[in-house]
C-alpha cells in the first residue's frame, strides 16, 4: 500500500495499531489495521482475533486449531443446550459462571491427560500481551476505573468504597490489632498492614493480582513471644510487603468471625493466605499455624514463598479458562452475525493472497526494549546486592554494639572489683595505723597537713614512724576531702621544697632531722 496506511486513523488509533504490531510481531501495517478495525479498535478483542486467525501466518493458525481439537471435542460432547447462550445478553457481562465452571473442569481434565494447550501461539507473543494487560490494568486503576467497577458491582460496594469507614459508622479492619501491637513494637519495623475491611482488601488485592495475608493474632497463647518476633523479622517483612496485601486481626475481634469460618480454633494464631478465585469467591491458599514447635522464621518465610508461587500458578490457570470462555462466546456471537462471517472470510482471503514482505519492525524500538530489559535486570541485581549488603552491615553493627556493651560490662565489673579491693585495703590500713601519741610524749613530731580543699589537719607522729604511715593516715582519713574518689596524692614540703613520694621507706626523723613541727601540703594528682 502506497503512502501512510494510518492516514485515516486518529492518533490514539494509530498508537494502538502500532502497539498491536509490536506485541503480535505483525510485519504488515495493513494486517494490523484490519485486526483493529474488526475489533472496533479494542486491543483485547484484536489480540483474540489474532490468536484465532493470524498468529504467525496460516500455518500457525492450523497449529493453534489442532492444539484445541481435544478441548473442543470435550465441549462438543456436552448437551448442545449447555453450550448455547444469548450473545446479546453477555455482550458486556463476560462469560457466565456456568460456562466458566465447565471450562475450568475441562482444563483440569486436559491437564491430567497431558493434552497440549495453546501450543500454536508464540510464547513471546503471550508474554508481551501479558505485560500489556498488566500495564493497562495499572493505568486503569485510577478513580474513574474504580468507580465504574464499583457501579458494576452494585450500590452497596460503591457506598463502602467511596465513603470512609469512619463516616459510614464502621471501624477500619485491623485497627484494633494495630492499636494493640503498637504498644509492643514499632509499627515501622513490622509489615505494611492495611487499614480496611477484609472484603475491601480482598477486592483491592484481586484487582492488583496479589494474594492476601491475614495475620490472625492470639494474645493469650504459648506462642505469644514468637508472634511478636515474627512480626519484626526483616526477611519476612521484605517478602510480605513485596508479595502480599497484609491485614492484622485479633482473634477476639468482630472481624475475626469472617476469617474463623475458614480456620479451626486449634490452628490459631496463624498466617492465613487468601485469594479470590475465578468466581470471585474467597479461597484459602494455606493456613500456617504459628507454634513454638516451629520457632525458626525461615520456616514461615519458605511457606510464604510457596504460597506466592501457588497463587500465580492458579491465576495463570484462571486466565486460560477465562480466555477460552471469551473465545467460545465471541465465536458464538460471530457465528450468529452474517456480517462478521463475511468480514472474516474476506480477511482470511486477504491473508492467503498476501506474500511475505520485508520486516518492517522498527529496529530502534526493539533495541530500546532490549535496553530497558537489561536495565531492569541490572537494577534488580543491584537492589539484591544492596539488600544483602544492608543485612551484612546490620549484622556487623549488631556485633559491634554487642562487643561494646560487653566491654562496658567488663569494665564496670572490673571497676567494682577494684573498688572492693581498695575498700579492703583501706580497712587493713585503718587497722594498722597506731593511736596518736600524747602531747607530752618523747620523740614526737607534729605535722600540719594542708588539704586539697584548703582546710588544715594536725596530727602527731613518732619520729620513728615511717613516711608511709603518714600516707596511710591521709588516705584513710575521711575528714580530708579530695576532688576525686581515687584519693591519689603526694606530700610536699614547701620550704625547702621536698617531695616525700620517694621517701616512704624512711623514718620521719631521717627526713626531717629530729624536727618537732613541719608543714606539709597534700597535692592531689
Amino acid at each position: 500500500m502506497e503512502g501512510d496506511p494510518f492516514s485515516n486513523l486518529s492518533e490514539k488509533q494509530k498508537q494502538d495499531t502500532l502497539q498491536l504490531m509490536e506485541i503480535a510481531n505483525i510485519q504488515k501495517p495493513e494486517e494490523a489495521k484490519h485486526f483493529m478495525e474488526m475489533a472496533n479498535f479494542d486491543m483485547n478483542n484484536a489480540m483474540a482475533l489474532f490468536f484465532e486467525h493470524g498468529s504467525n501466518g496460516q500455518q500457525q493458525q492450523h497449529q493453534f486449531n489442532d492444539s484445541h481439537q481435544n478441548e473442543q471435542q470435550m465441549f462438543n460432547e456436552q448437551p448442545q443446550q449447555q453450550q448455547m447462550f444469548n450473545a446479546d445478553q453477555h455482550l458486556y457481562d463476560g462469560p457466565n459462571e456456568q460456562l466458566l465452571q465447565q471450562l475450568q473442569y475441562h482444563f483440569q481434565q486436559a491437564h491430567e491427560q497431558q493434552i497440549p494447550q495453546l501450543d500454536g501461539i508464540n510464547p513471546e507473543t503471550l508474554r508481551k500481551y501479558k505485560i500489556f494487560k498488566e500495564r493497562k490494568e495499572m493505568e486503569d486503576s485510577g478513580i474513574v476505573g474504580k468507580t465504574f467497577d464499583i457501579i458494576g458491582k452494585g450500590t452497596k460496594s460503591l457506598f463502602n468504597s467511596l465513603i470512609p469507614v469512619g463516616i459510614r459508622g464502621e471501624r477500619p479492619g485491623g485497627e484494633e490489632f494495630l492499636q494493640m501491637i503498637k504498644k509492643k513494637i514499632d509499627l515501622e519495623k513490622t509489615y505494611e498492614f492495611q487499614k480496611c475491611q477484609f472484603k475491601e482488601i480482598q477486592e483491592k488485592a484481586h484487582y492488583q493480582s496479589r494474594p492476601v495475608m491475614v495475620f490472625l493474632y492470639q494474645d493469650s497463647c504459648p506462642s505469644k513471644q514468637l508472634q511478636i518476633s515474627l512480626l519484626q523479622d526483616k526477611k519476612l517483612k521484605y517478602e510480605m510487603d513485596k508479595s502480599f496485601y497484609c491485614i492484622g486481626i485479633l482473634n477476639t475481634s468482630e472481624e475475626a468471625k469472617t476469617i474463623q469460618k475458614h480456620v479451626k480454633s486449634d490452628q490459631w494464631p496463624a498466617f492465613i493466605y487468601f485469594r479470590l478465585n475465578l468466581f470471585e469467591k474467597d479461597e484459602v491458599l494455606d493456613v500456617v499455624t504459628i507454634t513454638n514447635q516451629k520457632p525458626d522464621a525461615d520456616y514461615y518465610l519458605q511457606k510464604a514463598k510457596e504460597v506466592r508461587n501457588q497463587f500465580y500458578m492458579k491465576k495463570s490457570q484462571d486466565d486460560k479458562v477465562r480466555q477460552v470462555a471469551q473465545q467460545q462466546e465471541r465465536q458464538q456471537r460471530m457465528a450468529n452475525n452474517p456480517f462478521n462471517n463475511q468480514h472474516m472470510a474476506y480477511s482470511q482471503m486477504m491473508f492467503q493472497q498476501q506474500q511475505p514482505q520485508q520486516n518492517h519492525i522498527n529496529q530502534q524500538q526493539e533495541q530500546e526494549r532490549q535496553k530497558r530489559l537489561e536495565e531492569e535486570r541490572r537494577l534488580k541485581a543491584q537492589q539484591e546486592r544492596e539488600y544483602q549488603e544492608s543485612i551484612k552491615l546490620q549484622k556487623q553493627k549488631d556485633m559491634e554494639k554487642w562487643e561494646e556493651e560487653k566491654k562496658q560490662q567488663d569494665e564496670e565489673i572490673q571497676k567494682i572489683i577494684q573498688e572492693q579491693l581498695r575498700e579492703e585495703e583501706i580497712k587493713k590500713k585503718v587497722q594498722s595505723i597506731p593511736q596518736e601519741p600524747a602531747e607530752d610524749a618523747q620523740g614526737i613530731i607534729k605535722l600540719s597537713l594542708r588539704c586539697p580543699m584548703g582546710e588544715r589537719v594536725f596530727r602527731r607522729f613518732l619520729l620513728s614512724d615511717k613516711v608511709q604511715l603518714v600516707y596511710d593516715y591521709v588516705e584513710t582519713n575521711k575528714d580530708i576531702e579530695f576532688e576525686h574518689s581515687l584519693r591519689q596524692f603526694d606530700l610536699i614540703q614547701a620550704a625547702p621544697y621536698l617531695n616525700l613520694s620517694d621517701k616512704k621507706d624512711k623514718t620521719l626523723d631521717e627526713v626531717f632531722d629530729g624536727s618537732d613541727y613541719e608543714l606539709l601540703n597534700i597535692s592531689e594528682k
